[in-house]
């Protein structure tokens, strides 16, 4: 014995090491050998009724299929159930009161996966079985779980989506074999634990239920089904900043526009001789000197420039800034080039906006669209009529005939002052001015053609303005119906 008391630690805990693994193979032996245990036949019950089986989920991570909307779910499955087969006395086995066995050495309920995306599979893989003395077996099982999610899209992208695993056993039914939800501290499935992942969806809500649900196939039989509903929201800051954040820049917009019709103005008056309106003859004699040339050249090129700040703008903003622009439209002067330009090209933004959508977003099936979508197509809609509308007034501008007099009267009166036309009301007065006297008529035909200019220009201006104002209604209540 004193020999034994100077023996290395190490000797000591490898002899313990040896003990105790034959003790777990007599264990063994004796259980699935000596009596016969059969791994197809359930356990019995004292009471002789359905063999239960607890079970908990412990949610660990998961991962979303944008264009399938398909969950793959990482989890714990936990199944507790007892086994008076695997029962022993620790003390004729060197006090050893757990042993684990190989999931094919004894009965395993045959949970399965009923909602699966491919086919029926078992949750389970081939992990060891701890088994008690007393026959209690628990077992924690790594499980993956790939079901579909219901497709909720008109949200998007602040779409929630409910994922719900469906577990039952495949062979027995209620009356044989009972599934009980086990809960821990409250709650069936445990989701606190879960891996932290990049994904753009988070977990809101994870809920389980006991359903009894019966086949058609078998009329007389019940099931029990463990049902799972894990709620997922979409991480929606990056679509926000893509799609829905109003980036409205009205200052920068508003100084766009300005620069516009001064460049217009400065190319006009570089035509224009000093004294009146200018002719084609004129402008054609103007333009002789090379200095002025390139002066209108230059101009025409801020022009340019000017635009092109407009319509670069819409393809890394939202479209509600898009709309706030086609609005804008409305405003540039009727005579202005530039005028079905950027409508166009706003309806050319707006189309790209749309393929942009449509990439970013999943397949949609059914009947069921996004609100965003149908409030870019609306809004879509509202820039092919500010398009025509702009095509409309610079075909009134260019008329000869006089516009009908209740309709200027409209213009020139209190709706034109809602409509702050009291600057293109001015400039109708001045151009009358000098050709009329004492209300006589005007005879001189360019004299005519100038006022009728001035005329439509304002019958245009105040038209665009109403529309304007329309199409603000609309687009309010398009807002309210489409994104909220």
């Amino acid at each position: 014995m004193r020999g034994a008391d100077r023996l290395p630690s190490s000797i000591l805990t490898e002899v313990s090491l040896s003990r105790r693994d034959d003790n777990e193979a007599a264990i063994k032996k004796a259980i699935l050998r000596d009596r016969h245990y059969d791994v197809t036949t359930r356990p019995p019950n004292n009471r002789q009724g359905p063999t239960a089986t607890f079970i908990t989920l412990m949610m660990r991570s998961f991962q979303i299929d944008e264009y399938q909307l398909t969950a793959t779910i990482n989890a714990w499955t936990v199944m507790v159930w007892m086994d008076r087969r695997l029962t022993w006395q620790p003390s004729d086995y060197g006090n050893t009161r757990v042993v684990l066995m190989y999931s094919s050495q004894i009965w395993l309920p045959d949970i399965y996966l009923m909602n699966g995306v491919t086919h029926l599979e078992p949750i389970y893989m081939h992990a060891p079985v701890p088994v008690n003395s007393t026959g209690l077996v628990v077992w924690v099982t790594p499980s993956t779980f790939r079901v579909r999610c219901q497709k909720e899209m008109a949200n998007w992208p602040y779409d929630q989506q409910k994922c719900t695993v469906i577990l039952s056993s495949w062979s027995l039914d209620r009356d044989t074999h009972e599934v009980i939800p086990a809960t821990h501290d409250g709650k069936l499935v445990l989701s606190n634990d879960m891996v932290k992942t990049d994904s753009h969806w988070r977990v809101t809500s994870v809920d389980g239920s006991l359903v009894n649900t019966t086949y058609n196939c078998c009329p007389g039989s019940v099931w029990h089904e463990l049902h799972v509903e894990m709620h997922v929201a979409r991480v929606s800051l990056l679509y926000a900043m893509s799609f829905i954040l109003p980036c409205l820049e009205f200052e920068e917009t508003r100084k766009t526009i300005k620069a516009v019709r001064k460049h217009e103005i400065d190319v006009i008056g570089a035509f224009r001789p000093v004294g009146g309106e200018a002719t084609v003859g004129q402008a054609e004699k103007t333009v002789t000197d090379n200095n002025r040339l390139t002066a209108i050249e230059d101009h025409i090129r801020g022009l340019h420039e000017s635009i092109s700040a407009i319509t670069m703008a819409p393809k890394t903003t939202t479209d509600a800034r898009l709309t706030v622009h086609v609005l804008l439209v409305f405003w540039i002067p009727p005579d202005s080039p530039a005028k079905v330009k950027v409508a166009t090209i706003h309806s050319v933004a707006l189309i790209f906006f749309l393929f942009n959508l449509f990439w970013w977003m999943p397949p949609v099936g059914g009947t069921s669209v996004p609100k965003l979508v149908s409030f870019v197509s609306a809004s879509l809609s509202l820039s092919v009529v500010s398009a025509v509308a702009a095509v409309v007034a610079s075909n009134l501008v260019t008329r000869c005939q006089p516009p009908p007099a209740p309709v200027l009267a409209v213009f020139t009166g209190l709706v034109g002052t809602v409509l702050r036309l009291g600057d293109l009301n001015q400039q109708l007065q001045s151009t009358r001015a000098p050709f009329a006297e004492d209300g006589a008529p005007v005879q001189d035909k360019e004299a005519t053609a100038a006022v009728r200019r001035a005329e439509w220009r304002l019958v245009a201006a105040g038209a665009d303005r109403c529309l304007c104002l329309l199409q603000l209604a609309v687009f309010v209540f398009l807002s309210l119906a489409c994104l909220t």
